[in-house]
């Protein structure tokens, strides 16, 4: 399925930052809807 060890590794970077990103996104929607900062 992947060629290489690094490839890989770029793939988990990538979705570790997917993820904080859609966390970062949430919060902002969360705080811009409400008024109050949403925190994991």
């Amino acid at each position: 399925m992947f060629r290489s060890k690094s490839q890989l590794t770029v793939i988990i970077t990538t979705s570790l930052y997917a993820e904080d990103l859609f966390r970062f996104t949430l919060s902002l929607i969360h705080f811009y809807l409400t008024g109050s900062p949403l925190s994991f």
